[in-house]
């Protein structure tokens, strides 16, 4: 407990990791965008994405952002689209607008992979009902048999008892 009342949560490592990871990538591109002028603060953009939600998929956007901001620094064609600047303000846009295409890309497949186990859920739900409904009728069936054999048998021993009684000797 903290003498002021308020506990301080504690961060996951490995989402500090490629929270770190996507903050130097995102500054080096700063730096690329700016010929080296300019430089963002990595502390303040790290704690902006651990107070966020903390998911395997968070991590891994994160670590996917990382890659794909230092793939695009190499990217030639970069220098075109983005010229260099010194200015702050143009520099943020830049950097925010290739964040976007990111985490488009990133939602579109992700929503993919969701679907793609949304579908896998429904089909392993089909057939566990299917197998459930077969089962059923299985057991079902076999309890038929077993009611259909002990009457079969039933019907026998009555036959039989019939027959025991006719050949007895009448009472005296």
């Amino acid at each position: 407990m903290s003498q002021s009342g308020t506990e301080s949560a504690e961060v996951d490592p490995s989402l500090k990791s490629a929270a770190s990871a996507a903050c130097n990538s995102a500054n080096k591109m700063v730096g690329f965008l700016s010929d080296g002028k300019l430089e963002w603060t990595v502390s303040n953009c790290v704690s902006g994405y651990v107070n966020g939600d903390v998911s395997d998929r968070t991590i891994n956007q994160l670590n996917q952002l990382s890659a794909y901001m230092d793939a695009a620094r190499a990217d030639p064609q970069m220098r075109s689209k983005y010229p260099p600047t010194a200015d702050k303000d143009t520099v943020g846009r830049y950097v925010g607008e290739i964040e976007d295409n990111f985490n488009s890309e990133f939602s579109k497949a992700a929503a993919v992979d969701d679907e793609r186990k949304a579908k896998a859920v429904t089909e392993a739900n089909e057939a566990r009902a299917s197998a459930t409904v077969w089962g059923a009728f299985a057991i079902s069936m076999f309890g038929s048999f077993l009611f259909i054999a002990f009457l079969i048998v039933a019907i026998r021993i009555e036959k039989h008892l019939g027959n025991v009684v006719q050949k007895m000797p009448a009472p005296l």
